[in-house]
């Protein structure tokens, strides 16, 4: 969240300010992500699907579950995907690295040999990623595999985009253990160091729940002159610029 906005976790880890949200286009990425997660378990679809409407059905409608749910089945007949030699889904990572303690959550890992496992991440978002990156979520999650599992020698890295049935595969290996955690401990310090908690406003203000009380982002967004805060026509102005940008 920090490297994404430096003032969004400011509100949210230091304020600890709540805000109630409308329901909005990310409540799509929260589903899918739960049907798939219940996919390792069933192993059938529409039993995910039942069990979504279980786990979600309060705070979802029952016809924006089901129609996620025919999303995850047009991604699994597009991507032939369905998930085997999983070693588990929304898997909890813990690890230290000096003073820190790091704590996170994986979608899916996968084994595919016994030195090499796969760290697969669900992008249920508008915007296809061809490329894994080497970014913070990279190497905290691929240090913790490596930390968790001595026995892995080698990760891919796949993000898995559900809209769009394709898959970007990145690569690491343990040799590279030591830098991976030499550069999270550098951005943590900065994290720690940090005192202004600068906006940064780009695409993912488009969803922010804080964008109503930020600074910065009321000022900048207008059409004719007037701020822009209709969230679908936001996601629509954002995602043009983040793809004109090549994030």
């Amino acid at each position: 969240m920090y490297n994404e906005c430096p003032k969004r976790y400011y509100y949210t880890y230091i304020e600890k300010i709540e805000i109630d949200q409308p329901q909005s286009i990310r409540d799509d990425g929260i589903i899918i992500h739960d049907i798939l997660s219940t996919i390792v378990e069933t192993e059938d679809l529409n039993e995910s699907i039942k069990l979504t409407i279980k786990n979600l059905g309060k705070q979802y409608p029952y016809d924006d579950i089901v129609e996620n749910g025919e999303t995850v089945r047009e991604w699994l007949l597009k991507a032939d995907r369905f998930p085997y030699g999983v070693i588990g889904s929304e898997l909890w990572i813990n690890y230290e690295i000096g003073k820190y303690h790091i704590a996170g959550r994986i979608d899916r890992l996968d084994k595919i040999s016994d030195e090499v496992y796969r760290i697969v991440d669900y992008k249920a978002g508008n915007f296809e990623y061809k490329t894994v990156e080497k970014s913070l979520q990279f190497d905290m999650y691929s240090a913790g595999i490596f930390s968790m599992y001595p026995e892995v020698s080698d990760l891919e890295i796949v993000y898995e985009n559900i809209l769009y049935g394709t898959s970007a595969v990145g690569t690491v290996s343990r040799t590279e253990l030591s830098n991976l955690l030499e550069r999270i401990k550098t951005y943590l310090d900065i994290i720690e160091q940090d005192e202004e908690y600068n906006e940064r406003v780009d695409y993912h203000c488009a969803t922010c729940e804080f964008k109503g009380i930020c600074p910065a982002f009321k000022n900048w967004l207008k059409i004719d002159g007037k701020v822009v805060d209709d969230e679908l026509e936001l996601g629509r102005i954002f995602l043009e610029y983040r793809t004109k940008a090549k994030y």
